[in-house]
């Protein structure tokens, strides 16, 4: 099943439920929500992130407006935004919202992450945290079967990686026009 609208919401002030920030999502307001909570949990270095953790609390997440086609969602954020005044999309964005970043901005946040590291300690939790989770391993039979088909596949061609990557690049550039 295609996505074929989404919703604009609001990030709110629990105490004066001020809207702080207005977003756009196809995704359940709940899982939305969540993303944010995990990015500044996660100590993403965003103006949204950092209201979020200065909060002490979660933020209100409200609906502004369901069923937005896909195509009016960018239109239909920034219209929120300029009636709601909401501060920190500008902060973020350094525009008005609705749009995706530019390649400035997208390399200025890249910067932002380049050479990070997670510490020692922090992979230790993590390798303890994946002791004994392997995952599902897979059945011999269902390994053996995997074994076969990639005997036997055909090498991909030069000319059909490119039609591949010509594809993966439109798609690319069709969700970003969108």
């Amino acid at each position: 099943m295609a996505i074929t609208s989404g919703r604009i919401y609001a990030l709110c002030d629990p105490v004066t439920l001020q809207s702080r920030y207005v977003g756009q999502t196809v995704m359940p307001l709940l899982h939305r929500l969540n993303g944010h909570r995990y990015a500044a949990k996660a100590g993403a270095r965003t103006p949204v992130c950092e209201w979020i953790r200065n909060l002490g609390r979660d933020p209100v997440i409200v609906l502004l407006q369901d069923d937005v086609p896909l195509g009016d969602l960018p239109a239909c954020e920034q219209r929120w935004i300029r009636e709601g005044g909401s501060d920190l999309n500008v902060l973020y964005t350094g525009r008005a919202g609705g749009d995706r970043l530019t390649d400035a901005g997208r390399e200025r946040i890249a910067a932002a992450w380049r050479g990070r590291r997670h510490s020692d300690a922090t992979r230790d939790k993590m390798r303890v945290a994946h002791e004994g989770k392997p995952g599902r391993p897979h059945t011999a039979e269902t390994r053996a079967k995997i074994r076969e088909s990639w005997k036997n596949r055909k090498p991909i061609s030069d000319e059909t990686r490119q039609k591949m990557s010509d594809a993966q690049r439109r798609r690319y550039t069709k969700a970003a026009n969108s």
